[in-house]
């Protein structure tokens, strides 16, 4: 699989070891094992299918860009976003972000035991 950014071609190709993967969930499991920016990789049951999802670590990701637009010439991300524009055909694999958990967010969430907005 190919993938252009501008000028510049990514060429993506997973290798996996002795068992050959049969589904989309099974390969990018494969492909983001032990990757420290994913926090865990689940499958759930929902609406009658099988999804998957891929959860990375709550940071921004930052890399030299040459859009004119950002004052220092970098791109600021999260890294499911790279995955999106990196991954056409997830077939019910979704990337998400996993939730950055501030100590004071926790506890401002107890006066609304329902989790409804302020």
């Amino acid at each position: 699989m190919e993938k252009e950014f501008g000028n510049v071609v990514l060429h993506i190709e997973v290798i996996p070891a002795n068992v050959q993967p049969k589904t989309k969930f099974e390969i990018f499991s494969t492909a983001f094992k032990g990757n420290p920016a994913v926090s865990s990789i689940e499958k759930v049951a929902a609406y009658g299918q099988n999804l998957g999802f891929v959860i990375f670590e709550p940071r921004v990701v930052q890399y030299p860009t040459d859009d004119i637009g950002d004052y220092f010439g970098i791109e600021s991300t999260l890294y499911e976003d790279i995955a999106r524009d990196i991954f056409d055909d997830t077939e019910n694999v979704f990337f998400s972000t996993d939730i950055a958990v501030d100590i004071n967010d926790f506890n401002a969430g107890l006066s609304a035991p329902l989790g409804e907005w302020p």
